[in-house]
């Protein structure tokens, strides 16, 4: 028997979830990131942001401040509704 260990998440941390449909991978996000939590993901035709260290996210929400377009998103708001 071969037990699969799942893949992990690479859109979202213990803080934040990225809607990588809503993402345009302008990279803005990743520039605010000083902690160096996301990156941009390219390949071909599949361009977002994605959760490279979640680990190293502490919460300051710099990245959901500087997505125009929404695509990321605080978890504890999610969880509440």
């Amino acid at each position: 028997m071969h037990l699969r260990m799942p893949l992990p998440r690479h859109n979202q941390t213990e803080f934040i979830q990225i809607d990588i449909r809503s993402c345009i991978a302008c990279g803005q996000c990743v520039a605010a990131c000083s902690r160096n939590v996301l990156g941009l993901l390219s390949i071909l035709r599949h361009r977002h942001v994605h959760v490279d260290h979640p680990d190293r996210c502490k919460g300051c929400y710099k990245c959901i401040k500087a997505c125009e377009q929404r695509a990321i998103q605080s978890r504890q708001l999610k969880e509440a509704v």
